[in-house]
């Protein structure tokens, strides 16, 4: 599936053209520290066997993280070596997060023991709710009204759960078998769990890193948008990876955009179900429902957000933006190894509204010694392609020469990752 590249790159002057940022009071912020950043957490439906949901998420929490971890299990006194109690209520502290890994039929009566406990926040794992039929959108309907009453931010259900690098959490049943687990520039929010795992793998794996993989699943309670609202106010992140299979809060999508705008921090949405089909397979997913596709392009546009229509896209842009350089004008140097990949990369830049610069007549005598008689100092650039060396300096010596310009090096197969500034 083919994007507009001229509405995207709007999109993008829009997000990196930060302006004087102004400090969020404490009454706009959605408080999502109990999810994202807790001290303490409660797990009901902990168990021993690491095959087991339960079992799981235990066995990655205890992993790193360095706060209190209670498991909670009515039939053991011990849980993966860890002390366990049979209710929340026998917990001497309150917990700052509940995480729900229990079957459907037993959430209700175990979120109704968090709110009587106090637990400030809930993560529900379980399956079992909207996206099953009428009988769960039942279930689900009584979680929303307990939380909603009692003010309690709940995540889910049916979502593969949290991962906060910044606080060593690892709220989740996922097995990061090989994964590098670095904090980065990037935050990962989405509605699928297997789509932003991902994504989460995918920008770790590059080198960009990821601070947050939030998962809303059904968005039963807290939705995309409100916790792009928090991640995005990180100072460590510079860029928002969102999967969107249904916008359900288009008012708080649109702060965040705003946010982002005024941050310099882009938002970039992967949103689905645009198809007759691709809504129906939605709604049996997470039970987002079907939004006509011009208005979240409308919406979208308004808000600042870059939108994609592919997880290789979203990655170009990730790696494009999660070093946080932030560059004002078009002027673009395209250094490749190959002359034919280089009218390619020079007519998606032409088609993206990028200027490529011609080099200034100061820095021509420095490009004619870096580049041999074999290569061209003209614009794209291309340096003899097996003198790895003399392409790193003519990357080093701003090859533009006036002022700073974005330089694309680009590889066989490789595209243009960044169709904006």
């Amino acid at each position: 599936m083919s994007y507009s590249v001229r509405r995207s790159s709007r999109r993008v002057r829009r997000c990196v053209s930060a302006q004087p940022v102004s400090p969020r009071r404490e009454d706009e912020v959605w408080t999502s520290r109990p999810l994202l950043n807790p001290s303490t957490i409660a797990l009901i439906g902990a168990s021993d066997d690491k095959s087991r949901l339960g079992g799981l998420v235990l066995n990655n929490l205890l992993k790193e993280f360095e706060g209190a971890i209670t498991p909670v299990n009515p039939n053991r006194s011990e849980v993966q070596g860890v002390p366990a109690v049979s209710s929340i209520a026998s917990i001497d502290y309150v917990p700052d997060l509940a995480v729900i890994a229990s079957p459907a039929k037993t959430v209700v009566p175990a979120v109704q023991d968090c709110i009587e406990r106090g637990v400030k926040g809930l993560i529900v794992i379980s399956s079992g709710f909207a996206e099953t039929g009428e009988e769960g959108r039942v279930l689900q309907d009584e979680l929303v009204r307990m939380t909603t009453a009692a003010g309690v931010p709940m995540v889910g259900p049916d979502c593969v759960g949290v991962i906060s690098l910044p606080s060593k959490m690892r709220a989740s049943f996922v097995r990061l078998m090989g994964i590098p687990m670095r904090a980065g520039a990037t935050a990962v929010v989405s509605q699928s769990g297997a789509v932003g795992l991902s994504l989460f793998e995918q920008a770790q794996l590059c080198g960009v890193g990821s601070s947050y993989l939030a998962t809303t699943g059904n968005e039963a309670g807290v939705t995309c948008a409100q916790l792009i609202e928090h991640v995005i106010d990180d100072d460590d992140v510079n860029v928002v990876l969102a999967y969107l299979e249904g916008i359900r809060d288009p008012d708080r999508l649109l702060a965040a955009g705003l946010r982002s705008a005024e941050l310099g921090k882009p938002i970039v949405a992967l949103k689905v179900g645009s198809s007759v089909s691709g809504g129906k397979a939605a709604v049996s997913h997470t039970g987002a429902m079907a939004v006509p596709d011009a208005m979240v392009d409308a919406l979208l546009d308004r808000a600042g957000i870059i939108r994609v229509h592919s997880i290789r896209q979203m990655m170009d842009y990730a790696k494009a933006f999660a070093p946080g350089t932030r560059i004002g004008g078009k002027k673009t140097v395209i250094l490749t190894g190959s002359g034919g990949t280089g009218v390619m990369m020079a007519d998606a830049a032409e088609s993206a509204g990028l200027d490529l610069a011609a080099p200034s007549p100061v820095l021509r005598p420095t490009l004619e010694r870096l580049v041999p008689a074999i290569g061209s100092i003209a614009n794209p650039h291309r340096p003899h392609r097996t003198d790895h060396q003399r392409a790193g300096e003519l990357r080093s010596s701003g090859p533009c020469g006036h002022g700073r310009a974005r330089v694309r090096r680009c590889r066989h197969g490789q595209r243009l990752p960044c169709p904006g500034n």
